[in-house]
């Protein structure tokens, strides 16, 4: 959770640990031989002091960063840090392997006789079902970060210097010597031990001014500053990725910014659709700190879908984007798909002049939300003719234009790129890409959307088709 969240937000990355812990097992259980207490007990320590370090080093580069602005010496103390998250991730996979190495290698010298190694297997494939629950349902109730990696962190630890004093003491026939290297070994294991829990204590403090942790992963709130120590804006983050930005002076406060500025795809459907001259409806999935909101008007109507109930609590408490618009809010929490849906049925059309789907960060990627099954379930939702349908498709991983132009055609409907490049470098500017799907040509021959898009018609004549029984995110891989 940590190193495809917090360190590397890349598609697939999860397989690495998966593998991992794996090929202990098959080690493991293989053969004795491969198992050896002395070389990955002192391994495992090793490793998990290192990972103390980086995470001390990044807790310093974070204050650093935040801290030293405000004094002029940012060339001074700062450094440009290349390839960290390859150095980082190396060390959090090597410490897994070790430490699961060692767990897998003890329990099979504790591997009964035959007749009881059904209840021996069972008890082990328990505690796996057990271990993924209580990380995947029981910390997420109990903790408002990732601590259960701290504690097995030291956790570990303290489980290698067991088996490497075990190892040396079993190493060395003489009772006198043997005490004096076990004794040493305790001490020096002792003292790395101190240093790993401070570490990992440091470490784990959340550094905004808010974290919460719920099943669908940590969010976290931070508050920018001047020079003169007063707050300038403030940032939700889920793990490395920015959900939202907030002025907190003056006007700005109301100004929609980041992925949504002055000239975004967002803002330039909603120039062309408030030339009509008429009150808008709007859907919006995916909720964030609510910034579209900001483009709201009295007699407005927006509706937001959220399926994960912190997101609402931290933009009502932390945001202000939903209580200062003019225009009436609505957020529907739940799957944006299935309440669309359940709306459809129930109510009808929506009507919505402009829906926005902006519910894809990093990795994260709903793919039921980019299926041709969704496509038809959006157009019945958006009015017609005239209506659009606004795509957030910004991803440092994946290059989703193809597919969503593929499922544009299929709707008989066209699409039109819009490119905004980042020029302030902070995090109420961000670089983003927009498509903007219409069936109606009028509306993309708009001389804004002429002269700032793309038409993406014809240009991906291989475009994989994506369905409800079929996707597939290596096709579309940058």
């Amino acid at each position: 959770s940590h190193i495809c969240q917090d360190v590397a937000v890349v598609p697939f990355l999860w397989i690495l640990p998966l593998s991992l812990y794996l090929i202990t097992f098959i080690l493991a259980f293989d053969s004795p031989r491969w198992y050896v207490r002395s070389v990955w007990g002192t391994l495992a320590a090793l490793s998990l002091v290192a990972a103390s370090v980086v995470a001390i080093d990044w807790e310093i580069e974070t204050f650093v960063r935040d801290r030293i602005p405000r004094l002029g010496l940012e060339e001074l103390f700062l450094t440009e840090h290349t390839d960290r998250a390859d150095v980082e991730i190396g060390i959090y996979l090597l410490a897994l392997f070790c430490v699961a190495m060692i767990c897998h290698g003890e329990t099979t010298r504790r591997k009964p006789p035959a007749g009881r190694l059904t209840l021996f297997y069972l008890a082990i494939s328990a505690g796996g079902a057990l271990g993924s629950a209580s990380v995947a349902l029981l910390c997420p109730l109990l903790f408002n970060g990732y601590y259960e990696q701290g504690i097995a962190i030291v956790a570990g630890y303290v489980v290698a210097g067991v088996v490497l004093v075990q190892a040396i003491q079993v190493s060395i026939p003489q009772p006198k010597p043997r005490a004096i290297v076990g004794g040493l070994a305790s001490i020096v294991l002792a003292t790395g031990l101190v240093f790993v829990i401070s570490a990992q204590v440091h470490a784990l403090r959340p550094e905004g001014d808010f974290q919460v942790r719920n099943f669908y992963g940590t969010a976290q709130v931070k508050t920018e500053y001047t020079e003169d120590g007063e707050p300038f804006g403030r940032v939700l983050y889920n793990g490395q990725i920015n959900h939202g930005y907030q002025f907190l002076q003056g006007k700005r406060r109301r100004e929609p910014n980041s992925y949504y500025a002055l000239g975004s795809g967002v803002d330039l459907a909603f120039h062309v659709l408030r030339e009509r001259g008429k009150p808008l409806r709007v859907g919006v999935i995916g909720l964030g700190t609510g910034t579209l909101a900001a483009f709201g008007e009295k007699g407005d109507d927006f509706q937001f879908y959220e399926i994960d109930p912190k997101i609402e609590r931290i933009a009502r408490e932390h945001f202000t984007y939903l209580a200062d618009t003019p225009a009436t809010t609505h957020i529907r929490l739940g799957d944006a798909r299935l309440y669309l849906q359940q709306q459809l049925a129930t109510s009808g059309s929506q009507e919505f002049d402009l829906l926005v789907v902006d519910a894809f960060s990093g990795d994260a990627i709903p793919v039921h939300l980019l299926t041709l099954q969704a496509f038809d379930l959006y157009r019945e939702h958006i009015r017609r003719p005239g209506g659009i349908l606004a795509i957030h498709v910004s991803n440092r991983h994946l290059n989703l234009q193809p597919v969503v132009a593929r499922l544009a055609q299929e709707i008989n409907a066209s699409a039109v790129l819009i490119e905004r490049e980042e020029t302030g470098g902070q995090s109420s500017d961000a670089a983003s890409d927009w498509i903007l799907v219409s069936g109606d040509e009028m509306t993309l021959a708009d001389p804004v959307l002429v002269a700032f898009g793309q038409r993406l018609d014809g240009k991906f004549p291989q475009a994989p088709r994506w369905t409800d029984s079929f996707s597939n995110l290596w096709q579309v891989m940058d």
